[in-house]
């Protein structure tokens, strides 16, 4: 084999890596979005007991009811939450079981719940798209300007900041500078 051949190969699998990679860190929005369902598996289920919490916080702050199945699944997309539309129309949220194994024993399960499945939420229910590109440096860290960043938060930063993310969620022109945060 010729060095050139293997330098591509080695290419090849690093560009496949940080693909696959990629794919396992992000939001479950876009890989839905060119999925044919022709069906609606989660029809007849409601809103997953381990759930509730999230789905009550965004129905308080939004004033909306939550009407779509919200339910705790496997998932082919390796996200950790996803909005699925269906080609009826109906919608799903489904939290990736692996990503909920994963944090169920960590003690701070509620806020990785309520972070993602308010994220979820804003997809399906409010329509809302990704914001990828929007960071911001304050005191001195980068973190995050919204919730609906493509990829789950810091939650050092979602737990200190959880005011600020849970108003800019409804109201996009909220100030992280107009927080008091001694």
């Amino acid at each position: 084999m010729m060095f050139k051949e293997i330098q591509f190969k080695g290419l090849y699998q690093l560009v496949i890596f940080f693909c696959i990679l990629f794919i396992l860190m992000s939001c479950g929005e876009v890989a839905d979005k060119f999925r044919i369902k022709s069906y609606t598996p989660y029809a007849s289920f409601g809103i997953d007991n381990r759930l509730t919490a999230p789905v009550e916080l965004f129905e308080s702050m939004s004033g909306l009811v939550v009407d779509i199945p919200v339910v705790i699944d496997t998932t082919n997309i390796g996200a950790a939450g996803s909005c699925i539309e269906y080609n009826d129309g109906e919608k799903a949220i489904v939290i990736n079981i692996d990503y909920y194994n994963q944090i169920k024993t960590n003690r701070y399960k509620e806020y990785y719940l309520e972070e993602v499945m308010l994220h979820e939420l804003s997809h399906c229910i409010l329509n809302v798209m990704n914001h990828d590109n929007t960071v911001i440096t304050f005191n001195g860290i980068t973190i995050a300007r919204s919730i609906m960043n493509a990829y789950t938060l810091n939650m050092i930063h979602y737990i200190k900041y959880r005011e600020y993310y849970l108003d800019q969620l409804f109201d996009a022109d909220v100030s992280i500078y107009d927080y008091n945060w001694e």
